[in-house]
C-alpha cells in the first residue's frame, strides 16, 4: 500500500492562504493590466501547487479545490475541477515518461502545464468566448506564466522551509 505523506498544519495554513489571496485576486482588477488581459489566477496557483507539492495531494483534493474555487468566484460548478484534475493527470504523465530533476526542466514543465490549463479553460469555458484581439490572448498567457512563476517561488521558499 502506497503511503501518501502529508502536509502539517502550518503548511496547510499557507496553501489555504495563498488560495484565499488568489480568490481575493481574482475579485480586483489591477490598473496596469488591461481587463481582457488578467491572469488566470487559479490556474496559476494549481499548477504551482502540483508541480512543488505533487506528493501530497491526491486527485480526489484537486478535484474539490477547483469545485470551491468554482463556488467561491462563481464560474461554472466543476470547470476549474476539470481543469484542476487535468493538469494534475498530465503532470503525473509527464513526470513518469519523462526524467525531470532540474529546476529549469521543472520550470519548463509548468509552462506548459499552465498553457494546457489556459487550453482546457477556454475549451470548457460556458460563452464559448475567447478574446477578440490576439494581443489580449497572449497578454493573458504571458501575465499568467509570470504569475505562475511568482508562485512557485512563494511555493518554493515557503512549503521547503518549514
Amino acid at each position: 500500500m502506497i503511503q501518501q505523506k502529508s502536509l502539517n498544519n502550518q503548511q496547510k495554513l499557507y496553501v489555504l492562504g495563498l488560495f484565499l489571496i488568489t480568490i481575493l485576486l481574482t475579485q480586483i482588477s489591477l490598473p496596469f493590466i488591461p481587463i481582457g488581459s488578467l491572469p488566470d489566477y487559479f490556474i496559476a496557483w494549481a499548477v504551482a501547487l502540483i508541480s512543488v507539492n505533487n506528493k501530497y495531494f491526491s486527485v480526489m483534493k484537486i478535484f474539490f479545490l477547483g469545485l470551491v474555487a468554482d463556488i467561491l468566484i462563481g464560474q461554472l460548478i466543476g470547470q476549474y475541477g476539470f481543469t484542476f484534475l487535468l493538469i494534475y493527470v498530465l503532470h503525473f504523465f509527464i513526470s513518469k515518461m519523462l526524467a525531470i530533476q532540474s529546476n529549469g526542466q521543472k520550470t519548463v514543465l509548468g509552462v506548459i502545464l499552465v498553457l494546457s490549463g489556459l487550453l482546457i479553460d477556454y475549451m470548457t469555458s460556458a460563452t464559448y468566448e475567447i478574446d477578440n484581439y490576439e494581443t489580449s490572448a497572449l497578454l493573458k498567457i504571458i501575465f499568467t506564466i509570470i504569475t505562475f512563476l511568482i508562485y512557485r517561488l512563494i511555493f518554493e521558499m515557503k512549503l521547503k522551509a518549514i
